[in-house]
């Protein structure tokens, strides 16, 4: 566990005088249960419930009141309610529309119980089993892999921090910390390798996780393919992808593949909900609002640096350049 910089958000979300039931929302192993339970120890208690077990959700499948439920989940972890302060984190929500349904009531009824829900695959969840949560009764917060920030705070870089928010930037430490950022870039910031690379040091003892994480991206896809069919398409989009981050892509054809264009849009278009890929689109407004022209081939972009080195194979080369531009063409 190390910091993140979305404590900081949090820790603001709960003095919020106005605070809602919070929706943390990320691809999966970016840190966000890790991060609800550092937040969680500055509660007097933290309540964790997994609802991708079902024993956990079926304290609200029984469509309790919402006082009586949340006496149930005080008596099932054995706290008195008091005036002390409660974290109750929902872990994996999409498995229960029902908590879904209740994170109104927690609002509007007891305003004073702290509540985080997340989820992996949320964002397909969503769309697949038309779950939707309670319109104006919560609010949102995004994660993403470390930040080149968070990287330096992980890695104890102190100094670093602080100079790369001193502007102008010092002269004399560029070199030190452009070697941090491109070892930032190298291993990426998914945070069970900056964890793995904190002990170590050593890259060599990295790629059995990055492809740990990828196997399990892949894995995910029959979860939100309706098909045989689309599964197979996404499976084709989600290994393509690192060879064309970066690139402006089109649909049809993609990765030297005969899919059709629909067929495809619908693909990446779910791993963009999935949070593994982002579509930039280009614009061509002259004033504002500048507004993204969809009829344009859009730029992929990969959720991390470091499994799309892995992917490509680009790990090895990394050291015999200094200058990322170079290495990259």
């Amino acid at each position: 566990m190390f910091p993140r910089l979305i404590l900081s958000q949090l820790k603001d979300w709960a003095a919020s005088s106005d605070r809602k039931p919070l929706i943390l929302r990320g691809a999966r192993q970016v840190g966000k249960t890790v991060a609800a339970q550092l937040f969680g120890k500055q509660f007097d208690h933290f309540i964790h419930l997994n609802l991708d077990i079902p024993q956990e959700g079926d304290i609200f499948r029984r469509k309790l009141p919402i006082h009586d439920l949340y006496q149930a989940i005080l008596l099932r972890h054995q706290i008195t309610a008091d005036k002390r302060s409660v974290l109750l984190f929902l872990d994996e929500i999409q498995n229960c529309p029902e908590a879904v349904e209740m994170l109104r009531y927690f609002y509007e009824s007891l305003p004073k119980v702290h509540v985080i829900a997340a989820g992996s695959l949320l964002e397909i969840a969503l769309h697949e089993k038309h779950i939707s949560f309670p319109v104006g009764r919560v609010e949102h917060r995004f994660m993403y892999p470390l930040t080149f920030e968070e990287f330096l705070i992980a890695l104890q870089a102190g100094q670093a921090v602080e100079l790369l928010h001193t502007i102008p930037f010092p002269s004399f430490a560029y070199d030190t910390v452009l070697d941090y950022f491109h070892r930032y870039t190298l291993i990426g910031g998914m945070p069970e390798v900056v964890a793995q690379y904190l002990q170590t040091r050593d890259v060599a003892t990295l790629p059995h996780i990055y492809s740990a994480l990828l196997i399990s991206y892949t894995d995910d896809i029959e979860k939100y393919a309706r098909n045989s069919t689309m599964a197979s398409i996404l499976r084709h989009c989600l290994e393509t992808a690192p060879f064309v981050a970066g690139e402006r892509i089109a649909f049809a054809g993609f990765g030297k593949s005969n899919y059709r264009s629909r067929e495809v849009g619908e693909a990446l278009r779910t791993l963009q909900r999935a949070m593994l890929i982002t579509l930039v689109y280009p614009s061509t407004a002259l004033e504002i609002p500048i507004i993204p022209d969809l009829k344009k081939k859009p730029r992929l972009q990969f959720l991390d640096t470091g499994l799309l080195n892995f992917c490509v194979g680009l790990q090895g080369q990394y050291f015999l350049y200094s200058d990322l531009h170079s290495f990259y063409k």
